[in-house]
């Protein structure tokens, strides 16, 4: 949306590049007013170009423009069609990749907490082998605290 300035009017070279740029030359001409609107205007349609066109297989230039023969044409045309599908195979590529990363960063996260957890309970069965006597004793006493759990 464009921005409304002090006046209370709606600012147009907020949001359209060629206006803006044609405003920046305040001293100049007509004639190099229109020149930094017509190039500014040509930045904007080689960005859109670049971010979308080429996404949908589509050229620059038109065959005219270039004064293309038809089958120099189609061959051009057919050549974008295959760019803009390999740059869809790349993006899913990548985020297939970036998915398989993801995953494989929570699994080593888990195996470290995994072996944290059995440092302690390593720790914790040591000690209750020294309190009661060893690890046959430990493991009679739990035999005997699950039969008893068992029996109720």
């Amino acid at each position: 949306m464009p921005e409304i300035n002090a006046e209370g009017v709606l600012d147009v070279s907020s949001v359209h590049q060629g206006v803006k740029a044609r405003n920046t030359v305040k001293y100049g001409s007509a004639k190099e007013k229109m020149r930094a609107y017509k190039a500014a205007m040509r930045d904007f349609q080689t960005e859109y170009y670049e971010q979308v066109s080429v996404q949908c297989g589509l050229t620059r230039d038109g065959p005219k423009r270039r004064r293309l023969s038809r089958r120099h044409w189609m061959i051009e045309k057919d050549a974008a069609k295959r760019l803009a599908s390999v740059n869809d195979k790349n993006q899913r590529i990548e985020s297939a990749l970036s998915f398989a990363s993801n995953i494989s960063d929570k699994l080593q996260q888990r195996d470290i907490n995994l072996r944290k957890r059995e440092r302690k309970l390593a720790l914790i069965i040591k000690n209750l082998s020294k309190r009661f006597g060893g690890l046959k004793q430990l493991k009679k006493y739990l035999n005997q605290k699950n039969n008893n759990v068992g029996m109720r």
